[in-house]
């Protein structure tokens, strides 16, 4: 399917043209609400694609959702055909699994490990709990996860986890948790969620030549929703692009709302620092809102002095006059 480049630029604004054809340095697209961004993303990849600078096999594209990741994939094939299918396409923990299915082994783990979901990840917990003869009001075994999962999220294993709180009698009892739930997963060939994440970094930073491989297979890297990316997401895509430095990241740091789950805003601009030559571009033109919901909204966030400028505007109608 011959592909006509011109077409894939007609209908976008300025903004959307210039991040969907820049070259050669690394790209952070800072995209406000309604402001296109799935379509930048989707028309970047084509356009790489339709102007040789890229074999599909070479793309990596990752998002947070399957629902985002669908909806990609389904756009990209829109405009490109079904025929590049080499796309990879898909979330992060999808992502992580298939690297490890293909290396786990050399982290000491068969390739048909199996992925715990939450019901079965708090069914181990609480077998944990009884072996540590943890008291499950004061330690209940969801509390207990959500500590195991934040250290995951910033690359802590048990034995880190247990020097930094030797002293420390609760966090302590929480250590004590900690390494016994890594040693029966292991034990059981299994991962939950957050070892996807954590061990393909683990598999990268110890096993250079499997990092070796994915750098020159996925030569471009683009990542979405970029303010909701944790410690181990970041650090992975610096370590895929640092060589050849083609990344590009779309993201709001307006709306970076999963902090609670790991998500730290802050690289969006630790990006400028790991990339200095970065180029930014600003996609602020809403297609989505009101004028009055525009104006009360960069009004409210122009309060939160942590963040990338942005002038949102639309040419949408006034609309009704926002009340609280």
């Amino acid at each position: 399917m011959r592909i006509d480049v011109s077409k894939l630029l007609e209908h976008l604004n300025p903004a959307q043209r210039e991040a969907v054809e820049h070259r050669g340095t690394p790209l952070m697209v800072l995209a406000g609400a309604g402001s296109g961004k799935t379509r930048v993303l989707t028309h970047r990849v084509a356009h790489l694609i339709a102007t040789g600078d890229a074999e599909p096999r070479n793309i990596l594209a990752v998002t947070f959702t399957n629902k985002a990741a669908k909806e990609m994939k389904e756009r990209i094939w829109a405009l490109l055909g079904n025929s590049h299918r080499e796309l990879w396409v898909g979330t992060f923990h999808a992502t992580c699994a298939r690297i490890l299915r293909g290396h786990g082994h050399l982290l000491g783990f068969d390739l048909n490990f199996s992925i715990l979901d939450e019901g079965d990840q708090l069914a181990l917990a609480k077998e944990c709990c009884r072996e540590l003869n943890l008291d499950t009001n004061r330690f209940p075994p969801s509390l207990l996860l959500r500590h195991v999962s934040n250290a995951k999220q910033n690359f802590i294993d048990p034995e880190e986890y247990m020097a930094q709180w030797a002293g420390d009698y609760l966090k302590g009892r929480v250590a004590r948790f900690y390494a016994l739930y890594q040693e029966k997963l292991k034990g059981s060939q299994a991962m939950d969620f957050d070892d996807l994440l954590f061990f393909v970094l683990k598999l990268f930073l110890e096993h250079r030549e499997v990092l070796d491989l994915y750098r020159r297979r996925w030569r471009h890297v683009l990542v979405d929703e970029f303010q909701d990316t944790n410690q181990i997401q970041y650090r992975m895509v610096k370590l895929l692009a640092e060589e050849h430095r083609q990344v590009c990241v779309v993201g709001d740091d307006d709306q970076s709302i999963y902090s609670w789950r790991g998500a730290d805003p802050g690289n969006i601009l630790r990006f400028d620092r790991d990339f200095p030559e970065v180029r930014i571009v600003r996609l602020e033109q809403n297609y989505r809102s009101t004028r009055n919901i525009i104006r009360a909204s960069s009004s409210l966030i122009s309060k939160n002095r942590m963040r990338k400028g942005k002038d949102l505007w639309t040419a949408n109608e006034p609309g009704e006059m926002v009340s609280v």
